[in-house]
């Protein structure tokens, strides 16, 4: 009897390790599933945001020309927006930055040459007076002309 009350233990134990096994079985793919569904969602929203980084960087570069093409409906796509936003506003402020110092430095060298005259008509009559007083006046005659 005791041999029987044995045996009877025997099985218990490998159904019990049997449902054991089984369990541990379908945990560790209720694991590995969860796992892929999540690796797929961080991945949906780390794409972007790398995306992002990578133009923000571009355009910390000094390149204005990058746009950001995907737009998700959410944060990301709204950041996306009014990144593409803000370098088309910083291309054009540059612009027009560099347009009025073009017009600076055109204004400045109106500046230069306004002053350059008077001090060219000054020494030309300076030389005309010069040329007077010695009585050289064919020569007076063609500073003149010139």
């Amino acid at each position: 009897m005791a041999r029987h009350l044995l045996c009877r233990g025997q099985d218990y134990f490998y159904v019990f390790s049997f449902y054991v096994v089984g369990i541990m079985t379908v945990l560790f793919l209720f694991t590995l599933v969860t796992l892929g569904i999540l690796s797929k969602a961080i991945g949906n929203i780390l794409q972007p945001l790398s995306e992002l980084s990578g133009s923000m960087e571009e355009v910390a570069k000094g390149n204005l020309d990058c746009k950001l093409t995907q737009f998700p409906e959410d944060e990301i796509g709204m950041l996306s927006r009014t990144f593409n936003q803000m370098t088309v506003d910083l291309k054009d402020s540059l612009e027009l930055l560099a347009k009025k110092e073009r017009q600076e430095q055109q204004i400045r060298f109106s500046l230069l040459i306004s002053q350059i005259d008077p001090h060219l008509i000054y020494n030309t009559i300076n030389s005309i007076n010069y040329l007077a007083r010695r009585g050289r006046c064919n020569d007076v005659i063609k500073v003149n002309s010139a």
